[in-house]
C-alpha cells in the first residue's frame, strides 16, 4: 500500500511539474518580454518629450527675443532720425505745432510706438507731444502757458478736434528726463508709470545737441508694456503654459495671462508694480518662489538654465533664459510647462501599448496552454496506458496517429506492449505446463512412497500364494 501510495504522489508530481515546466517559462518569459517593450517605449518617448519640450522652449525663448529686439527698435530708429533732421534744421524744435504735427504723422508709421515727444526750454514753451490712447485715437499735448500743459484731440491729419484738459507738466521729474540727463546718451528709463493713460511703461529718451554742440533738450518715445503682454498671449504654447517677463528684482513686466503686471493703488488708483512671487497667478507665483529658492540673485543668471518643480502635485518644466537685449534692459523670460501637456500624448501612447501588450499577451498565453496540451495530451495517454500495463491490462493500445516523436514514441510504445503481451502469455503457459508437471510430481511421489510403506509379509504371502 506505501510503494502504491509513494507512486500515486510521484505520478502527481509529475503531472503537475511537466505542464509547468512548459507553461510557467514561456509565460515568464512573454511578461517580461512585454514589460521591458513598454517600459523601453515610455522612457524612450519620455526622453524624446523632453527633448521636443526643451527644443519648443528655446524656439519660444528665440521668438521672444526678436520679437522684443524689434519691437524695441522702433524707439531708436524714431529717436536718432529725429536728431539728424533738428542737427539738419529740417525740423524746427521753437515751431510747436508743427513738432506736434511731425510726431502724429510719425507715431502711425510704428503700431507699437506708444507716444513721441521733445522738450526743450519749457518755460518758454518748447514741448510737444504725439500719442495714439489704447482706443486707437489721437492726442497732442504742447505747452501754452507754462506749467500748463494742453491735450488736444486730433485727427489722423493731426487737425485739433477738442480740447479735453489742462493740467500742470514739469518733465524735469519724469523719469525718462532724468535718465537721459544723467546717461547724456540715448538710453532706457526704469519702467515707470505713466502720467495719461494710466498704464506701465518704458521710455528710451536722448540728450538732443544742435549742430554746434549746444543742448537743445531731450526727445523721447514711450512703449505701453501692454503691447508686450498681447504679444505674449498670442504665441502657441500648450494650454496651461505660461510666459512671463521679470526684471533681475522680480518684477513682472509681462505675462501671457490675463493678470497685469500692476496693481492700482486704492489712493490715487495709480498703477503699482507686482512682485512675481506676489503674483494672483498661482504657476506664476509658484515658479518665482521656486526660481528664488534655486538662484539668490537673479542678474546671475547668465545662461539659460531647466528645472522641474511641483504646484499642487502636478510636475512642471521651468526654462530660464535671460535675454540679450539693449544695454541697460536686464529681462529674464521664463517659461512654464506643466508636463501633462507635453506628456498627454505619450501617456495615450503608453496606455495603447499596454493594452496591446495585454491583448498580445492573453493570446500568446492561450496559445502556449494549447500548445502545452497537444504537446502533454499524448504523453498523459501513455502515461494512462503504462498505469493500466502496470495493472495487467495488457491488452492496451494507444491511437495516437502522428508522424513525430510522439508518435514514434506511441508506436514504440504499442510494440512494447505487445512484447510484453506475449511475454507474459508465453510465461503463462509455461506456468501451466509447470504447475501441470508439479502435480504429476506430486502423484508420482504420492505413489511411489505409498508402495515403500508396503509391509513384508503381505509381500510373501502373496509371493506363497502364486506358488
Amino acid at each position: 500500500m506505501a510503494s502504491k501510495n509513494q507512486y500515486l504522489s510521484i505520478e502527481n508530481t509529475r503531472k503537475s511539474s511537466l505542464r509547468n515546466v512548459f507553461i510557467v517559462p514561456f509565460i515568464l518569459q512573454i511578461l517580461t518580454t512585454f514589460a521591458l517593450i513598454g517600459y523601453l517605449s515610455f522612457r524612450n518617448g519620455e526622453k524624446a518629450v523632453n527633448r521636443l519640450a526643451s527644443q519648443w522652449e528655446h524656439e519660444v525663448t528665440n521668438r521672444v527675443e526678436d520679437h522684443l529686439n524689434h519691437y524695441l527698435e522702433y524707439p531708436h530708429i524714431i529717436v536718432q532720425s529725429n536728431i539728424n533732421a533738428i542737427q539738419l534744421e529740417q525740423l524746427n524744435t521753437r515751431n510747436i505745432d508743427t513738432l506736434a504735427f511731425h510726431f502724429i504723422k510719425q507715431i502711425q508709421l510704428y503700431k507699437f510706438v506708444s507716444a513721441i515727444y521733445f522738450t526743450g526750454d519749457y518755460e518758454n514753451g518748447e514741448y510737444a507731444q504725439g500719442r495714439r490712447n489704447i482706443d486707437g485715437t489721437l492726442n497732442i499735448k504742447v505747452y501754452e502757458d507754462f506749467p500748463n500743459r494742453v491735450d488736444y484731440l486730433v485727427n489722423k491729419e493731426g487737425q485739433r478736434i477738442k480740447k479735453l484738459q489742462t493740467r500742470d507738466f514739469y518733465p524735469q521729474t519724469r523719469p525718462w528726463y532724468q535718465a537721459a540727463i544723467k546717461a547724456q546718451k540715448p538710453t532706457w528709463s526704469e519702467i515707470y508709470n505713466f502720467v495719461g493713460p494710466g498704464e506701465l511703461g518704458i521710455t528710451f529718451s536722448a540728450p538732443v545737441l544742435d549742430k554746434t554742440g549746444q543742448f537743445r533738450g531731450v526727445i523721447a518715445v514711450d512703449l505701453i508694456l501692454s503691447d508686450i503682454s498681447d504679444f505674449l498671449r498670442k504665441l502657441e504654447v500648450p494650454l496651461n503654459s505660461q510666459v512671463f517677463l521679470l526684471e533681475t528684482s522680480g518684477d513682472l513686466i509681462a505675462s501671457s495671462t490675463s493678470e497685469n503686471p500692476y496693481f492700482l493703488s486704492e489712493e490715487n488708483q495709480i498703477p503699482q508694480r507686482i512682485k512675481a512671487v506676489a503674483s494672483q497667478n498661482k504657476l506664476t507665483q509658484a515658479a518665482a518662489k521656486y526660481l528664488s529658492l534655486k538662484i539668490d540673485n537673479l542678474s546671475e543668471i547668465k545662461t539659460i538654465q531647466e528645472f522641474k518643480f511641483k504646484v499642487n502635485g502636478q510636475a512642471h518644466f521651468l526654462h530660464i533664459a535671460p535675454l540679450e537685449l539693449q544695454q541697460g534692459l536686464d529681462w529674464i523670460l521664463v517659461i512654464t510647462v506643466p508636463t501633462s501637456d507635453v506628456m498627454g500624448e505619450i501617456h495615450a501612447n503608453t496606455r495603447t501599448t499596454i493594452l496591446l501588450c495585454i491583448g498580445a499577451l492573453t493570446v500568446a498565453i492561450v496559445v502556449v496552454i494549447m500548445t502545452v496540451s497537444l504537446v502533454t495530451a499524448p504523453i498523459l495517454k501513455l502515461n494512462s496506458a503504462a498505469k493500466k500495463i502496470t495493472q495487467g491490462k495488457w491488452d492496451t493500445q494507444l491511437n495516437i496517429n502522428r508522424n513525430d516523436e510522439v508518435g514514434e514514441l506511441t508506436h514504440s510504445f504499442n510494440c512494447m506492449a505487445n512484447q510484453l503481451k506475449n511475454s507474459f502469455k508465453s510465461l503463462e503457459a509455461n506456468n501451466q505446463q509447470l504447475k501441470q508437471l508439479d502435480r504429476l510430481k506430486d502423484e508420482f511421489l504420492a505413489n511411489t512412497s505409498h508402495e515403500l510403506r508396503t509391509p513384508p509379509s503381505m509381500v510373501l504371502s502373496v509371493s506363497v500364494n502364486s506358488f
